[in-house]
């Protein structure tokens, strides 16, 4: 996988609390795709991320989610 700074990425993941986040946005946008419950942004060429998550922000890197 290539990655460039500014990159946004976005998963689907599998965790209870992510599916009910997909059963919500479903239900609040039923003809929009709500298949997508994370996103990030790449800061730099090694594919490091900052990320949204449930108790604030975190850095991490794009690859440990799987391609």
């Amino acid at each position: 996988m290539t990655t460039t700074r500014g990159d946004i990425f976005v998963v689907q993941s599998r965790h209870p609390f992510d599916r009910l986040i997909r059963v919500a946005q479903h239900r609040k946008f039923p003809s929009l795709d709500s298949s997508w419950t994370h996103c990030g942004i790449i800061v730099d060429a090694c594919g490091g991320t900052i990320e949204a998550v449930w108790n604030g922000v975190e850095y991490g890197n794009v690859h440990n989610y799987p391609s």
